[in-house]
């Protein structure tokens, strides 16, 4: 327990240092992972990569349903064509064509380099954002959005496609194509629905539960992921794809708490990662990761250099002139790689896959090799291209919950009750103190803004905020039929 909240507390510091260097935290993180190794300073010894494949799920799981609670998918809508063109055919394309100089530059067959190909195909949303946030500008809206909704949805599509060239290996080659056809659809398509249907089921739930307590509705949603994740494992779906389409159709759910519900799991994804990366990184002996690093470093920048940018050209071709040659070189520049394929190493392992170490380091040095040259000059590439523009507005689109806090105890909620003077008057009718303020009216579970010409109805509560809460309670009180008020 000392050693893991040190630990926690050596990686949320650390991230200022990736701020200053223009690093990826998650490098950060697995360095931290390397130093409490057996060979740094001897504090954690983990060499079991069956058991990190556990980990990783479990961490995983919880990633992604904060990456599609995050996605607001009336604003990625009007790109779900490129999406799900880069999210499908560009992890097709890229396992195919990376496979090539995988099985050309080292002593693996066929199959097993277009299991590495797979492996990396996926770009990680976490490693681009972290990137980008602690830029000096902001980035071309619809980049963003389009970087977002590739990230956030390749994983499952190169889970299958690890699964199914895990079970070629397996059987020798001897299943059919029809067989992996059908397995494809299966993972894609029960994913996708168990994910839809839970997500219904949650607002169902959140409608109907009158559970007191609202932190409890927060515990619920955890259920449901664990829920979802394990179901559609289970039935051989794909539980990447579940808990994502999970996360994403909640977010585009009007429900009570969802505001604190996604502010909770925002910091749960952070936790799961911090621990995802670091106990990576206790898996890795840096003599090791370093074997053949110049073969090693060619690899990586082939995938980097030359079939990544193929990869975002071709598809982007497909759009006509709607990219520019900029926004086509930042895109193809922006798939930093990230935990998904180091985990998809360690499911490799512990599936009895090329148990040797050098497939597992490969995978972890592409990675790193990444996030490090990509993830150092994304920013400063963005800004050259001109798709990274300075932050020089002087408001700001939302606000977080936290920027209010500050006001809570300025709130009073009113229930109108039968026969109370504000019943059925206009909100411009009600003379409140000169002090106070409608903010908000709630009827039922539906927030409304408080117009002028809106009527108040038996049952509405009215959120008022008061510089003077004296006042305005004295105020209530002399009304003598809002008897019912609760502060």
């Amino acid at each position: 327990m000392l050693f893991i909240g040190l630990i926690l507390i050596v990686s949320i510091w650390s991230t200022k240092l990736s701020s200053k260097a223009s690093v990826p935290v998650l490098i950060i993180f697995i360095a931290i992972g390397m130093l409490a190794h057996a060979q740094g300073f001897k504090v954690i010894h983990m060499q079991d990569k069956t058991i990190e494949y556990a980990i990783g799920s479990f961490t995983m799981a919880f990633i992604l349903f904060s990456g599609g609670l995050e996605t607001n998918i009336y604003e990625v809508r009007e790109y779900w064509k490129e999406g799900v063109l880069l999210s499908f055919l560009g992890v097709v394309l890229t396992t195919l064509l990376f496979a090539i100089p995988v099985y050309y530059l080292t002593h693996y067959s066929v199959t097993m380099s277009l299991l590495i190909g797979a492996a990396v195909a996926s770009t990680d949303a976490a490693a681009v954002f972290s990137v980008l946030k602690n830029s000096k500008g902001a980035v071309n809206k619809r980049l963003g959005l389009i970087l977002e909704l590739e990230s956030g949805s390749n994983d499952p599509i190169a889970y299958v496609l690890v699964l199914i060239f895990i079970q070629v290996l397996l059987s020798g080659g001897h299943v059919s194509i029809l067989y992996f056809i059908l397995f494809f659809i299966i993972q894609i398509v029960l994913g996708g629905l168990i994910g839809f249907v839970f997500g219904i089921l949650t607002t169902k739930l959140f409608v109907r539960s009158k559970i007191n307590v609202p932190e409890l509705y927060v515990i619920l949603i955890l259920a449901v992921v664990l829920l979802t994740y394990s179901i559609a494992e289970m039935v051989h779906g794909n539980p990447f794809l579940a808990v994502y389409v999970l996360g994403i159709f909640i977010r585009s759910r009007k429900l009570m708490y969802k505001n604190s519900t996604t502010r909770f799991f925002s910091v749960i994804s952070w936790v799961m990662q911090i621990v995802l990366f670091v106990s990576l990184g206790l898996l890795i002996f840096p003599q090791e990761l370093l074997e053949n690093w110049i073969g090693r470093s060619i690899i990586a920048l082939i995938l980097i250099l030359i079939v990544r940018p193929i990869v975002i050209f071709a598809i982007l071709q497909l759009f006509g002139n709607k990219y520019h040659i900029k926004e086509r070189i930042f895109l193809a520049w922006g798939g930093l790689k990230g935990a998904v394929p180091i985990v998809f190493a360690t499911l490799i392992y512990s599936k009895g896959v090329g148990t040797e170490s050098n497939i597992f380091n490969l995978i972890f040095f592409i990675v790193i090799f990444s996030v490090v040259l990509q993830g150092s000059t994304l920013s400063w590439l963005g800004q050259k291209l001109g798709v990274i523009e300075k932050k020089n507005r002087n408001y700001k689109e939302s606000i977080s919950i936290e920027e209010i806090e500050y006001f809570e105890d300025q709130l009073i909620e009113v229930l109108i009750i039968k026969n109370s003077c504000f019943q059925s008057k206009l909100i411009r009718d009600i003379r409140l103190p000169l002090s106070a303020l409608i903010v908000s009216v709630i009827r039922g579970r539906e927030y409304i803004y408080p117009k002028a010409s809106l009527a108040l109805e038996e049952g509405d509560r009215l959120l008022i905020s008061a510089e003077n809460r004296e006042e305005l309670l004295k105020f209530i009180e002399e009304q003598h039929h809002m008897i019912n008020t609760q502060i």
